[in-house]
């Protein structure tokens, strides 16, 4: 009985807070009112980073910075550097289409990656 009325009460919680019960002074949450929500275009504005791969010396990382292209609605992928101390951050590729999967070589001399560029 004390778990059925255990849960009972949490039902009761959640739609006050959510504003479902009358008379509980609650209406949609404030975040649900805010003009700053995330709207459809806004994708457009992400980007991110994947795939990261240290470089066998490990001073270095090469990692695909992703984004959306607007005009193509097309996600476009380009490799970045960046050191392992924060420093010397750079655009490694910058072609168009996209490029994945970096991978160093034994040594750490060149970078291997596919393109669709």
């Amino acid at each position: 009985m004390r778990q059925r009325t255990t849960a009972m009460a949490l039902v009761w919680m959640s739609a006050a807070v959510a504003g479902m019960l009358p008379g509980s002074g609650f209406t949609s949450p404030a975040w649900a009112q805010s003009a700053d929500r995330f709207e459809l275009m806004d994708v457009f504005e992400l980007e991110w980073a994947s795939d990261p791969q240290i470089s066998p010396d490990g001073d270095r990382v090469v990692y695909v910075r992703n984004s959306f292209d607007v005009m193509t609605d097309r996600r476009i992928s380009d490799l970045w550097i960046i050191g392992a101390d924060g420093s010397n951050h750079r655009a490694r590729t910058s072609l168009p289409g996209a490029e994945a999967y970096p991978l160093w070589s034994p040594d750490g001399s060149r970078i291997l990656y596919l393109s669709n560029g």
